[in-house]
């Protein structure tokens, strides 16, 4: 399952500009420049066996997940690998010294920024659409394969847009992933609404 070359424009968009409403609430929280960018997007099939990105990392990922339903449904996580969660929540923080865990004030600062990145993305997918969303309460994981995490989506074929998201802080960049998981025909049908927007 692949997004065609129109899909694959409009889909980045929706997910920069989500980002850049992000970095700026960030900005202003923090009193610190953010910036945030998305070079790369694609839509693939949640398999339970395997990870959706394109390559799993080879120690234990951070995610923030978040469910949102309305007019569409489903799960979004902002994904980390374990070394940019730590680097992220010690920049965030203010702590001079490099860490090796999570405490669990930085774990909240991590829960946070994905509940504001996670709202900005599926806030612009929902106007886009046109629809309304409601979003859960985010909860932080750790050490959990990402498959898993998005698992219970639904019971159907299920489908996950996945957008690696960079992290400009201070003298820092940061990689992520978002990923935003759905029912795979509701997934085509916001496809389908999209490129008639932007068309």
């Amino acid at each position: 399952m692949q997004l065609n070359a129109d899909q694959t424009d409009a889909v980045r968009e929706i997910f920069n500009i989500g980002l850049g409403r992000a970095a700026a609430t960030l900005s202003e929280l923090i009193a610190m420049r953010i910036e945030m960018t998305v070079p790369r997007v694609t839509l693939r099939l949640l398999d339970d066996a395997g990870d959706p990105r394109a390559a799993s990392p080879d120690v234990p990922d951070m995610a923030i997940i978040e469910d949102f339903r309305g007019g569409i449904a489903g799960r979004s996580a902002l994904v980390l690998p374990h070394t940019s969660g730590l680097r992220l929540a010690q920049l965030l923080s203010g702590v001079a010294e490099p860490v090796d865990e999570l405490d669990l004030e930085m774990s909240g600062i991590l829960t946070e920024v994905g509940n504001i990145m996670l709202n900005s993305v599926l806030g612009v997918l929902a106007n886009i659409i046109g629809t309304h969303l409601v979003y859960s309460v985010p909860h932080f994981h750790g050490a959990r394969p990402v498959n898993l995490l998005l698992s219970h989506v639904t019971s159907g074929p299920r489908a996950v847009l996945v957008a690696d998201a960079d992290f400009w802080v201070r003298n820092d960049i940061i990689h992520g992933s978002i990923l935003v998981a759905m029912e795979t025909r509701e997934a085509e049908a916001i496809l389908d609404a999209i490129c008639k927007v932007e068309a």
